[in-house]
């Protein structure tokens, strides 16, 4: 059997109608959409009872993988160590899955199966619970933060492109500005954001929608800059070589030729995915050039 499990803590015995409201729970229900497991099993704890007799319920029989967010679904730090044990011991598995700020799902190294459930080469036991023992305070508490699914990167698009307000976004996500906007920051500029922006380029069009999300970068202003003194340049034909004569990450531009001029096939492999790089830098340049225009113009009506 496969279940969803998370271990929720507070000072008192919660409601159950406040345990839904808790971040761990919401989580335990992305996690039962992800894999569609509709066996959601929740621990309710307090500072004096930490018992959990659902988990307990789970380990009577082995080979049940129990499915988790963090290893803070597991119950305090100062417990989590004998817990995980008691399911390994048990001859249960565990997975401890999420996405990452680049939208990959990403497996845990303290899992002791893959996402399909099969079972993974591991350290010893004894090396796992060392690493458990060595999560920090501050990383403990921050893992309980991860996101565990796509919408904030969904929603980050959707913004970016005009579909969607603010204060939508912050509603259906039920989180603040503030990590919102946190969450969109380490996903710009990752791997998964570059694909995504040249393959929004190519859909709709995003290079011509003025960037929403984030502020002018130097880049950003030489790329104007360049564009006020050349208008012949305008409209754009190529992003790519617009933001090369604008001077735009030119460390990057010399990292392209010398790979480009390599005949391995690994140089060459890597020289794409520069290139790749490059156009979503350059697109995201024009975009906040677009930004940059706009303010200039609203600036002048204000006055």
């Amino acid at each position: 059997m496969q279940y969803i499990y998370a271990c929720i803590s507070d000072n008192r015995m919660k409601t159950m109608e406040e345990v839904q409201r808790t971040r761990k729970y919401k989580k335990a229900l992305e996690l039962s959409k992800i894999f569609n497991i509709d066996n959601v099993v929740i621990d309710v704890c307090s500072s004096w009872n930490r018992k959990k007799p659902n988990l307990e319920n789970i380990l009577l029989t082995p080979e049940n993988v129990i499915v988790i967010s963090d290893v803070s679904a597991l119950g305090k730090q100062e417990e989590v160590q004998e817990v995980y044990q008691r399911i390994v011991n048990s001859r249960n598995e565990l997975l401890i899955c999420y996405f990452n700020n680049s939208g990959v799902l990403t497996v845990d190294d303290l899992s002791t199966v893959s996402v399909s459930f099969e079972k993974k080469k591991l350290a010893s036991l004894d090396e796992r619970l060392e690493m458990m023992g060595g999560i920090t305070s501050t990383q403990f508490k921050a893992d309980g933060w991860r996101m565990v699914d796509a919408a904030c990167i969904e929603a980050y698009w959707a913004y970016e492109k005009g579909e969607k307000s603010m204060a939508d976004i912050l509603s259906e996500l039920e989180i603040s500005r503030n990590t919102f906007l946190k969450r969109v920051a380490d996903y710009i500029g990752s791997d998964a954001w570059v694909k995504r922006i040249n393959q929004e380029g190519k859909q709709c069009n995003i290079e011509e929608i003025p960037m929403r999300i984030g502020e002018v970068t130097e880049d950003g202003l030489k790329m104007y800059q360049y564009l006020l003194e050349n208008p012949d340049d305008y409209p754009i034909d190529s992003y790519l070589s617009l933001a090369e004569y604008a001077g735009v990450r030119k460390d990057l531009f010399d990292k392209w030729y010398k790979l480009s001029l390599s005949n391995t096939e690994e140089d060459q492999a890597q020289a794409n995915a520069v290139r790749d790089q490059l156009n979503a830098i350059a697109i995201h340049t024009y975009r906040q050039v677009l930004k940059h225009k706009k303010y200039l113009r609203n600036k002048k009506y204000r006055k």
